[in-house]
C-alpha cells in the first residue's frame, strides 16, 4: 500500500526567546491512498487549497496574525464508508516553553501517551505554554464528537535540537460510515497571556462546533450538599433530612443524593426500607429551601437487576466492572435511549426532583469489537456511539427543561467538552477526595474550557477531627468555583460549621468576581499557585504559596487577597512598588486603595 503525504512547510526553522513556537512542517498521510505525492505551502502564503486525492481536500489560511487554520475535509466517492485512520504529525521546537498542557492530564510528562478528546471525553484544546504566563502554541481543532487522538513526545535531532513530534489520529476508533467530514485545527502562536489564550480557544471550538452552552440558573452557582463522601452508599430518608437541616443553616442551597438510593442500577426505584416516601422525602428538603438532585448512572445495568434481561443483546459491554456483574447500555438502541428517558422524566414528574447527577457518560464507547458490526447494526438507528450519545443528552436535556426550565444537571470531568456542556450547567471536577491541590487544578482547568458554565469542585472532604484551618485550606482551593461538601455535619466541631458559613457567605457577596466573571489561571507548571477572578467592581486574588507576589493591574479598583497559606503577610506588586500586605492564615483582607 503507498502512502500519500502532504507536507505543509508552514513556517521559519529558527526559534528566538519570547516567541511563539512555530511547527516546522505538517506531514498528512490517509494511510488507504493509492498514490504519493508531496505538497509545500509556502511561509507567506495567507490561503492556499490543495487536492492530494483520496477524496481529501486541505485548505491553509491565516485569519490574522500568530493565528492559522488548517482546514481537513473529506468526501466519499461512492458510498458512505469510513476512511482509513489519518494522521496528521508536525515537530514543535520545544524553545523556552515550560511544558504541554491538557484539560485532563494538566500538565504532560514527555513520552507519555497523549490524551484523546472525543464527544465524552475531554475538551479539544492543547497548549504550550513558557514561565511568566506565556502562550507558546495554543492547539484547537473542531472535531467534538468522534475521538482524535494527540500524541506528543520528545525528540532529539541531530545537533542537540530538541522537538515535540506530535500525531493527532483521527478514525482510530471504530466509527460510522460518512458521506463527508470537515474538522477545523486553529494554531495560536501569539506570545500572550496563557490563561485567556486558552480561553479563547475554548471558545473558538465551542463556535466551531455550534455548541452553546446550556444556560446556567442561579442554584448551579449555590453551594451544595452532597451525599457520596459522607455516607457512601449508606444513609436513609431520616438521615438526609437531618443533614439538610444542618445544610439549609449554613447556607447550602441543594443537596445532591448520591449512590445507594436506588435499588439496582437499572432497577431505578427507591429502596423501601430507606426511601418508603421519596416524593415525601423530597418536599421535606424542599421545606427547608434546599433543591433536590439525584445520582443517575447513564450506562450499567447491573446482572442482578430485574432490567438486565430486558436489554440482553443491547449491551457494549457485558461483564466485570469494579468486582460487579455489570452490563455497558448501548445508546445506538431507540428503545435503550427511550428508557433512560423515560426514567428520568418519571422520577422528575413523580417526585418534583430539581435535577440529576448525571455520571458515567464516558462509558458510552466500544470496547474492544464493537458488537453491532457483525450485526449489520440490527436494530440500531444510530452507527455511532458518539452520535447516539449526543442524541440522548439532546432529547434528556430538551425533555427536562421542558418539565422545569431551570433544571440542574451534572456532569462530571472528564466528559466536559464544549457539546457536552451544550447540554448540561453544572460541570464537576472528578474524584478527588481529600486532596486540595488535585481539586483546584481539576477546577482552574475545567474554568478554563468551559466557555461560562458553572464550574463545581469535587466534594469536600477533610479530618473532622482538625481546627478551622483544615476546613479552611479545603474550602479555598476551589473558592473560585461552586463549592461541593461532604461531611456528615453532624459530627464536625463548631470551628469547622464557621468556617464553612463564613465562606458560604464570602462566595455568596462576591460571586460576580469568583464564579461568573473573569478568570485567570497563574503558573500551571506549579499547579496554579495563583488564581484570579474579577467582575466590574472588583478583583480577587486567591494566593496558595506565600512565596508568590501578587501583581495588582493598575486601573484595578476594589482588590481583595484570599490568604490559602498559614502565613501571616502576603507580597503585593503595584505601581512599581512592592509591599507586605498583613493577611491572617485562611483569611482575607481588602486592599486600600488610593483616592
Amino acid at each position: 500500500m503507498k502512502r500519500l503525504c502532504l507536507a505543509f512547510c508552514l513556517s521559519a526553522l529558527s526559534l528566538h526567546a519570547a516567541e511563539g513556537l512555530q511547527p516546522r512542517a505538517f506531514t498528512f498521510d490517509p494511510g488507504d491512498a493509492a498514490s504519493s505525492a508531496a505538497v509545500s505551502i509556502p511561509v507567506a502564503a495567507t490561503n492556499t487549497v490543495c487536492s492530494p486525492g483520496a477524496g481529501w481536500r486541505i485548505a491553509a489560511s491565516v485569519p490574522e496574525d500568530g493565528v492559522r487554520l488548517l482546514n481537513l475535509s473529506w468526501t466519499s466517492a461512492g458510498e458512505p464508508r469510513l476512511p482509513a485512520p489519518v494522521t496528521l504529525s508536525f515537530d514543535v521546537p520545544i524553545g523556552d516553553s515550560a511544558g504541554l498542557w491538557e484539560p485532563v492530564e494538566h500538565v504532560r510528562t514527555p513520552f507519555r501517551g497523549g490524551e484523546a478528546s472525543k464527544f465524552c471525553y475531554s475538551t479539544p484544546v492543547r497548549s504550550w505554554f513558557a514561565n511568566g504566563d506565556e502562550n507558546r502554541l495554543t492547539l484547537a481543532w473542531s472535531e467534538c464528537v468522534r475521538e482524535v487522538r494527540f500524541a506528543p513526545a520528545i525528540i532529539v535531532e541531530e545537533r542537540d535540537s530538541f522537538v515535540y513530534r506530535v500525531k493527532m489520529t483521527f478514525f482510530a476508533e471504530p466509527e460510522a460510515p460518512l458521506a463527508r467530514w470537515e474538522c477545523a485545527i486553529r494554531l495560536d502562536s501569539r506570545v500572550r497571556d496563557w490563561s485567556q489564550t486558552v480561553q479563547e480557544a475554548s471558545r473558538w471550538v465551542a463556535s466551531a462546533a455550534r455548541a452553546v452552552p446550556l444556560p446556567p440558573p442561579d442554584a448551579a452557582y449555590e453551594p451544595v450538599y452532597s451525599t457520596w463522601y459522607a455516607f457512601n452508599k449508606f444513609f436513609d430518608a431520616p438521615t438526609l433530612e437531618k443533614e439538610c437541616a444542618a445544610a439549609a443553616k449554613l447556607g447550602m442551597k441543594t443537596i445532591i443524593t448520591d449512590d445507594g438510593w436506588q435499588q439496582a442500577y437499572g432497577d431505578w426505584a427507591p429502596v423501601p426500607e430507606t426511601f418508603p416516601d421519596m416524593r415525601g422525602h423530597v418536599a421535606r428538603v424542599h421545606a427547608l429551601g434546599m433543591k433536590y438532585m439525584l445520582w443517575y448512572s447513564m450506562a450499567f445495568v447491573a446482572k442482578e437487576s430485574r432490567t438486565y434481561p430486558v436489554f440482553r443483546g443491547k449491551y457494549l459491554m457485558d461483564g466485570r466492572l469494579w468486582g460487579q456483574d455489570l452490563g455497558v447500555l448501548d445508546p445506538r438502541f431507540p428503545e435503550v435511549r427511550a428508557f433512560i428517558v423515560g426514567n428520568l422524566v418519571r422520577m422528575m414528574t413523580d417526585w418534583n426532583l430539581d435535577g440529576y447527577k448525571i455520571d458515567f457518560i464516558d462509558f458510552f464507547r466500544i470496547f474492544g469489537t464493537d458488537p453491532a458490526v457483525k450485526e449489520n447494526y440490527a436494530g440500531r438507528d444510530y452507527k455511532s456511539v458518539s452520535e447516539a450519545a449526543k442524541a440522548l443528552l439532546a432529547e434528556i436535556s430538551t425533555r427536562l427543561k421542558a418539565l422545569k426550565p431551570d433544571v440542574l444537571l451534572e456532569f462530571r470531568q472528564p466528559y466536559i467538552g464544549p457539546v457536552t456542556a451544550h447540554y448540561g450547567n453544572m460541570l464537576r471536577a472528578n474524584d478527588c477526595p481529600g486532596d486540595p491541590l488535585a481539586n483546584r487544578v481539576r477546577t482552574a482547568n475545567i474554568r478554563l474550557t468551559a466557555c461560562g458554565t458553572p464550574v463545581h469542585a469535587d466534594m469536600l472532604r477533610w479530618t473532622p477531627s482538625g481546627d478551622a484551618a483544615t476546613a479552611a485550606q479545603a474550602i479555598l482551593s476551589v473558592i473560585f468555583t461552586t463549592v461541593q461538601y461532604s461531611m456528615v455535619l453532624d459530627t464536625i466541631p463548631a470551628v469547622q460549621k464557621a468556617e464553612i458559613a463564613k465562606w458560604i457567605a464570602f462566595s455568596e457577596a462576591h460571586r460576580d468576581a469568583l464564579q461568573r466573571g473573569g478568570f485567570r489561571a497563574h503558573n500551571p507548571a506549579a499547579n496554579y499557585p495563583l488564581l484570579e477572578g474579577w467582575s466590574d467592581t472588583e478583583r480577587i486574588f486567591g494566593v496558595y504559596d506565600p512565596a508568590i507576589v501578587v501583581s495588582v493591574p493598575a486601573d484595578a479598583r476594589k482588590v481583595i487577597l484570599v490568604n490559602a497559606t498559614p502565613a501571616t503577610r502576603l507580597a503585593v506588586s503595584e505601581g512599581g512598588s512592592l509591599r507586605w500586605i498583613a493577611v491572617a492564615p485562611y483569611g482575607f483582607v481588602e486592599l486600600p486603595r488610593a483616592k
